[in-house]
């Protein structure tokens, strides 16, 4: 399976313990001294792509799984934020920047957005001066990479929760077994889309009068 490369953002705080500690001490809530190495790779043996945020990003499968829990069980803005700023950063063209940043701004960010995230006022304010000011393209590009490092705290929060709740053996609740190693890029989407279809589907017939079919 090919492995994209994730911005410095998405990376851990860099310390003096080891990557595998840094990356995974959110496992649990016990201390880089209270965990051996071995430890910390037996975690990401039995969680896979679910050991962290960082290696969540490659997997668009396990990725619709977590949303699927995130939408029954917790709140999805985060992720959802998360996931559409670094779309953002990674895909669009120069001359996109500008007007896409401000439909991600106005869906997440401010005190009437739909999906409204909270975010640090000083995020929030850099936010607002680069669109008004800034046409540099690396600038533009990178304009929510602090607000996505503030959101991926939560973000952690909630993997931990998903992988207790597979410990417990509900991972089947939200799609999981639809997972299975070594899957192909084609059918990583394959999945994400079904996934994503279905939980689109149980949010409509919540609410049989928004919308009255979904096409597949």
């Amino acid at each position: 399976h090919s492995t994209t490369t994730s911005s410095t953002s998405d990376n851990p705080n860099s310390g003096s313990s080891s990557p595998i500690k840094q990356m995974h001490r959110s496992f649990s809530g016990l201390n880089d001294s209270d965990l051996s190495d071995e430890d910390l790779e037996f975690g990401i043996r039995q969680f896979g792509p679910f050991s962290s945020l960082q290696e969540l990003n490659n997997y668009p499968a396990h990725m619709s799984v977590f949303l699927h829990f995130l939408i029954q069980n917790r709140d999805p803005r985060y992720l959802c934020f998360y996931l559409v700023a670094r779309s953002y950063q990674n895909f669009y063209k120069c001359n996109e920047l500008r007007q896409k940043a401000l439909e991600i701004l106005w869906t997440f960010c401010l005190l009437t957005s739909p999906l409204y995230v909270p975010l640090r006022d000083s995020i929030l304010q850099k936010l607002l001066e680069t669109l008004e000011s800034d046409d540099n393209e690396i600038k533009l590009k990178s304009i929510f990479v602090e607000a996505r490092d503030f959101v991926a705290n939560q973000i952690a929060e909630d993997l931990a929760e998903y992988r207790h709740k597979r410990t417990l053996g509900l991972g089947s609740l939200y799609g999981e077994q639809k997972l299975t190693d070594h899957m192909t890029a084609s059918r990583e989407l394959d999945v994400a889309n079904s996934t994503l279809t279905k939980v689109l589907k149980d949010l409509i017939n919540e609410k049989p009068d928004s919308v009255e079919e979904v096409n597949t």
